[in-house]
């Protein structure tokens, strides 16, 4: 740099025109570039993808503000760059509000975008569910990527007016599930008994498109509910069990999905994948009210193939139902007569065509891209104490599926009506 100036000078003399004021501005110009490059500047992340996550409740209170406060650690804790939003729906006492999660120093807070008449909305009214999304979706105008977050209750396929029946249920039930020491399962947690059958719930997601969603809510990982969804999103998180009150882990979910090296055109399925696993470590970490917890990713463009797989099978592949033995085949909830059986396993023991059944096998390996579970899962049948069943991991899916036959003649016409039924069935 010496020498530099040095040359600088020479030039004016033997030029003879070089003035005081173009060496102050050359010097000072000079000086300013040494400073910037001896003082380390911050880098400033910006996702160019512009990703939302958006987080829907249909759970009610306690459950859903520990969802967003765990979302909320995440967002304190930096998980968040330019460009990425984490926007809530919740049910509140004095009328419904829609906020964004921001950090806010080392905590975060809650913006809010839109507030609700106490009373206006209904959660699982299609017309008021349709207004909600539009406006938390309106609220990032700039987003180019979108995923669905539904904390909620669930009951599969089965239809609305359905309702899984509990035997000998006790005095106190709700008392009962409400102590700590008992796990509860999502499945019980709402003050109502209002319903939205899977095909309403289609149509009204159907109206924006989606990455992903995780299904926060009980035995929604089943062939049928999953197939009435196919073309809904890329991929879908779900279970095939009951989920345990605590759902998924938030701050672990909004950390794995967003940061600057998160990239949900090229990398997704490996995020998602991340974020299925952590939903299954933290319960087997002993974070939540037991070791009780199952999950799978699915694919959705492969739901179709699998269906077709399926349906050849139907085709005089199967045994008939009166051959199988039920009490071997892998069952998802403590009913006394089952309605979620894996799907796998079943159509293991009832494949009479070899072939067939691979060509299915294979198939299942391209729809479910991970799945993990615990040693057992929990479920709040039969009873108020419910029952832990283990899992035969050999039988373990991912996805469940209902058998006629299996002496649940009542639901039949109503699995009949499935989209999945039609689908499977020549």
């Amino acid at each position: 740099m010496k020498n530099l100036f040095k040359n600088i000078l020479e030039i004016s003399r033997v030029r003879g025109h070089v003035l005081r004021s173009s060496l102050f501005i050359l010097h000072s110009s000079l000086f300013t570039f040494l400073v910037a490059c001896d003082r380390e500047k911050p880098i400033k992340y910006v996702d160019k993808q512009a990703k939302t996550l958006l987080m829907y409740d249909n759970i009610g209170e306690p459950h859903f503000s520990r969802d967003v406060d765990e979302a909320g650690k995440a967002v304190a804790a930096g998980a968040l760059i330019e460009g990425q939003r984490v926007i809530v729906y919740h049910r509140m006492s004095g009328g419904d509000q829609i906020y964004e999660l921001v950090q806010n120093g080392k905590q975060f807070k809650k913006v809010i975008i839109k507030q609700y008449d106490r009373g206006e909305m209904e959660t699982l009214n299609p017309v008021d569910m349709r207004i909600i999304i539009g406006d938390m979706r309106a609220a990032t105008p700039q987003a180019r990527h979108f995923g669905f977050a539904f904390g909620s209750h669930g009951s599969g396929w089965l239809p609305a007016n359905a309702s899984l029946q509990r035997s000998a249920v006790p005095a106190g039930y709700e008392e009962i599930f409400t102590v700590a020491e008992n796990p509860t399962t999502r499945a019980f947690a709402s003050e109502n008994s209002v319903r939205m059958d899977v095909g309403v719930f289609v149509n009204v997601m159907d109206d924006w498109d989606w990455d992903f969603l995780i299904l926060d809510d009980c035995f929604m990982a089943g062939v049928e509910p999953l197939y009435q969804m196919r073309d809904m999103s890329d991929y879908i998180i779900a279970s095939p069990t009951e989920i345990l009150i605590e759902g998924f882990p938030y701050d672990r979910v909004v950390s794995t999905l967003f940061g600057k090296a998160s990239n949900w055109e090229t990398g997704l399925e490996s995020t998602l994948v991340s974020t299925a696993s952590e939903y299954v470590s933290f319960f087997r970490d002993g974070y939540g009210r037991g070791p009780y917890a199952t999950i799978a990713l699915i694919k959705m463009s492969e739901m179709e193939d699998l269906a077709r797989s399926v349906r050849l099978l139907n085709t005089g592949g199967l045994m008939d139902g009166n051959e199988l033995n039920f009490s071997r085949i892998q069952h998802y909830e403590g009913l006394n007569t089952h309605l979620f059986y894996d799907v796998e396993d079943y159509l293991s023991q009832a494949a009479v065509n070899k072939a067939l059944y691979e060509e299915f096998y294979a198939q299942l390996k391209r729809t479910v891209v991970f799945k993990d579970h615990t040693t057992s899962f929990f479920s709040a049948y039969p009873g108020g104490s419910g029952s832990v069943i283990r899992i035969n991991s050999d039988g373990y899916s991912g996805l469940s599926a209902f058998i006629p036959w299996s002496g649940t003649s009542r639901l039949e016409s109503a699995y009949h009506n499935t989209e999945w039924y039609r689908a499977t069935n020549p």
